[in-house]
């Protein structure tokens, strides 16, 4: 039977997290991105900042940040290696790893863009696949 990914958000049990935690040793891949989502308090972060805010990071214009991202090929190299032995790979969507680094970068400026943040970003699409909540959680 394959676990079907589960939407904890809505029905976070802190009881229940820890017991899988400390009982079954780790957190089950099903509960893992709505595990993320709550202990990063992405909800509450995106209402602080508004609804629209992560279309407007992702649309800003920001002619250094697009060239970094389009020169570094990130999208042509997001693949990560799961299982050697099967030769399984995490396969992420690239347009989405795309706009959650330009909406990250344009929010940070600061921080910008900097090599890596494909490879998180891949991994925790793997386990949430809403983009914005992604960000949100990135951030």
């Amino acid at each position: 039977m394959v676990d079907q990914k589960v939407d904890i958000r809505l029905t976070f049990d802190t009881k229940r997290v820890f017991y899988t935690l400390f009982r079954e040793k780790g957190v089950k891949d099903r509960m893992r991105g709505g595990l993320w989502i709550n202990l990063l308090d992405a909800h509450n972060t995106k209402k602080m900042h508004g609804s629209t805010f992560f279309e407007k990071m992702v649309m800003m214009e920001n002619a250094d940040l697009h060239n970094k991202v389009t020169k570094d090929r990130i999208v042509d190299r997001s693949d990560i290696l799961v299982s050697k032995a099967e030769h399984k790979f995490l396969k992420p969507n690239p347009e989405k790893i795309e706009k959650i680094i330009l909406a990250y970068g344009n929010c940070d400026i600061e921080m910008g863009y900097n090599q890596g943040y494909n490879f998180l970003i891949t991994i925790m699409l793997n386990y949430i696949s809403d983009e914005e909540d992604v960000f949100w959680c990135l951030h």
